[in-house]
């Protein structure tokens, strides 16, 4: 799974039957997106489901959810722009979590609305959840691009005599060489 979304070769869980084609509590194996197209552990395809109706199967034994509602939407507030899982309260009775990319709380005047959580969930756009949970995506973290930039001061021959943040300091500490100025991207965690 990446940003919220399921991979081709995931492991996913159904949570909740349809047409005799899919068996709730069992595994199936993604092979094609957006609509997923999946095949269980007897080879047999099946296609065309929405994304909500599956998660992840390799969930740590281990792991524990953290929920959230409308009582404590505001400590979610850390998660933004984080992979969770989002559910009414009919879907919370039946266990059937929906994941998303969580977007922001409502902004509505009662802080008991049944819409807290605005999410974008990977199938249909955007929605409103009235609970929400930690799940072990929420805490992978994401790669973003850094840009650097140096001088490096060179002598005339070939070869640097060293590495600046800034041109004058380059100038300053080796006068009379060129001095080239060096830019690149490297990613860090978020």
């Amino acid at each position: 799974m990446k940003d919220g979304k399921f991979e081709v070769g995931d492991k996913v869980i159904c949570t909740e039957s349809c047409d005799n084609r899919l068996t709730k509590g069992k595994e199936y194996l993604i092979v094609k997106n957006p609509y997923v197209f999946v095949i269980d552990n007897n080879g047999r395809a099946s296609d065309g489901f929405i994304p909500s109706r599956f998660k992840l199967a390799d969930t740590p034994e281990d792991f524990t959810y953290e929920y959230f509602s409308a009582l404590n939407e505001k400590d979610a507030e850390v998660y933004i722009g984080r992979t969770m899982e989002f559910a009414d309260p009919e879907q919370v009775r039946n266990d059937t979590w929906f994941r998303g990319v969580f977007k922001g709380l409502n902004q509505l005047d009662s802080p008991y609305t049944e819409d807290s959580f605005r999410v974008e969930r990977t199938d249909h756009g955007n929605f409103l959840w009235q609970f929400a949970r930690t799940c072990p995506e929420t805490f992978v973290k994401k790669l973003v691009p850094k840009p650097v930039q140096c001088w490096a001061a060179m002598f005339k021959e070939g070869g640097y005599a060293g590495f600046y943040a800034g041109k004058s300091g380059a100038e300053k500490a080796w006068p009379g060489l060129d001095y080239v100025k060096l830019t690149g991207e490297y990613e860090v965690e978020e």
